[in-house]
């Protein structure tokens, strides 16, 4: 799903009225409608609750209106508390439909918010430019002191479209009921605790715009990944499903090279081959029998320290997990970049030794997958801000690079080398485990081994890695949640997504 800037939702809006046609007062209708609905299955008893309606000056205070005159039809009695300054044509032409059904208007002075089992914030949409001041900044203030249930139409009032602003007084929602398509704000991780819980209402907007409106920032869904998944044919053979090869491991964190074999074998990888250190060899022979194991030098009891000559036919190379940090290391990284022209995925201590020897970064081969925790990534291209200039940073070290980036998090951000930014918001807090990036790894080598193009594997990666974290909890619970279990659960993870 396209996540659009303010302008272009208010063009989506002025096509809409032309195109359908719609009068922008019907318009507005059809989008309270769908509020009205929502609200009414979320409280069904919400006709005997005490209900406050905060009315901005704009479109969205003209929403807030339609929403009030709908409940006061159900039998709810809405309070609405209003600026006495006049708004928008549609705002008054509603606030006059509301009075003419009887409804009652107070001034935001008298606006006590526990008085109020729920509260409709429709003060300010995605059309606000800069920080609220005075008797709005105030308003928001006492709102956000209510244990009551609040409910905010299209954003938060107070938020900006664009970024979250800090600094920037703010509605503190329960749920956030936005209209078509997510704001770009909602993916801030600032933005969470303003957000509470969010939902996209369609309200019918022009498809035709929606389809064709440029935009470099997409809200990854299912519908996206679903067509990614190829079915296994009955005829078919392990050759068909790619052989990847995994470099990690070293004394004391071979765990990490098994979880990502693991997630690479239950993820439908034809062959997976391990180049590991010595010491590793009969744990993974015991741990993962589907693997192979390839050949080490004398040298490498303990570390890695070369790339072998790979196994005739392989398809894709990953390396990183648990391989550690030193000379040794730091020579088969140089090697890797030396020698493997497969398509790729970098992790772990693979990327912080590129970060030590950041020269080596015009190396990587196209399209070649990064995937560090934000502590990595910061090593590899230096400090942000703020969520806005992160995503500046990391379009423009894709951009130099020509690489994927996955910046693993709460919303895990996957950066294309065409500036395009996808934003994941599946899975769960009880993925902050460890070795749950290693299971990542080995799942995008599996998928980059079975043929998916690296911009497919990393966005198909993501959402399925999420999706079995969160059939995980589904069953243990957060708490019970590890990177085993996940890695075990890819599997169901891809049905659950392709449903078959």
């Amino acid at each position: 799903m396209k996540i659009l800037r303010s302008e272009q939702i208010r063009q989506a809006d002025a096509i809409t009225i032309r195109e359908e046609p719609i009068l922008s007062i019907d318009l507005m209708e059809r989008a309270s409608s769908k509020l009205f609905t929502w609200i009414k299955a979320k409280f069904p008893e919400v006709s005997n609750m005490k209900i406050a309606v905060l009315v901005g000056p704009g479109n969205n205070g003209g929403d807030g209106l339609v929403l009030a005159r709908m409940l006061h039809k159900q039998g709810a009695k809405p309070e609405v508390f209003i600026d006495s300054k006049s708004g928008s044509t549609d705002r008054e032409s509603n606030l006059q439909r509301w009075l003419d059904a009887d409804g009652k208007l107070s001034e935001f002075e008298f606006f006590l918010p526990d008085k109020f089992d729920l509260i409709i914030d429709a003060l300010f949409g995605t059309g606000l430019s800069r920080k609220l001041e005075g008797k709005y900044a105030s308003l928001i203030e006492v709102l956000n002191q209510s244990n009551s249930q609040v409910i905010s139409i299209d954003i938060p009032s107070g938020m900006s479209g664009g970024t979250f602003q800090k600094n920037w007084p703010t509605v503190w929602a329960n749920h956030t009921l936005s209209f078509q398509v997510p704001k770009l704000a909602f993916f801030d991780p600032e933005a969470q605790d303003s957000l509470g819980s969010w939902e996209i209402l369609d309200i019918g907007l022009d498809k035709t715009f929606l389809e064709n409106v440029p935009t470099d920032d997409y809200w990854l869904t299912e519908d996206d990944v679903k067509p990614l998944l190829k079915k296994r044919e009955r005829f078919s053979h392990k050759g068909n499903y790619g052989h990847g090869v995994l470099a990690a491991g070293s004394e004391g964190m071979m765990g990490a090279c098994l979880l990502a074999s693991k997630a690479a074998l239950h993820s439908g990888i034809g062959l997976l081959s391990l180049h590991i250190p010595e010491c590793g060899r009969s744990i993974a022979q015991s741990a993962v029998p589907e693997a192979m194991i390839l050949e080490t030098s004398e040298e490498e009891e303990k570390a890695i320290s070369s790339i072998p000559e790979l196994p005739e036919k392989s398809t894709a190379f990953g390396i990183g997990p648990g391989l550690g940090l030193g000379g040794q290391q730091t020579s088969a990284v140089k090697d890797t970049l030396e020698k493997v022209k497969l398509p790729q995925v970098w992790d772990a201590d693979a990327l912080n030794i590129l970060a030590q020897n950041p020269e080596w970064l015009e190396h990587l081969p196209p399209n070649s997958i990064l995937s560090p925790h934000p502590g990595e990534f910061e090593r590899l291209a230096g400090k942000s801000e703020n969520h806005e200039s992160t995503r500046k940073l990391i379009r423009s070290f894709c951009s130099r690079y020509q690489c994927i980036v996955i910046l693993k998090g709460g919303f895990t951000t996957i950066a294309l080398p065409n500036g395009k930014l996808w934003y994941n918001t599946t899975g769960n807090a009880g993925m902050a485990t460890g070795g749950m990036g290693d299971t990542l790894t080995g799942l995008l080598l599996s998928l980059l081994a079975q043929g998916m193009t690296p911009n497919e594997a990393a966005v198909a990666g993501v959402f399925i890695h999420a999706r079995s974290g969160d059939l995980v909890a589904q069953q243990w619970g957060m708490e019970g949640l590890t990177a085993g279990l996940v890695a075990e659960h890819m599997g169901l993870a891809i049905r659950s997504i392709r449903g078959n």
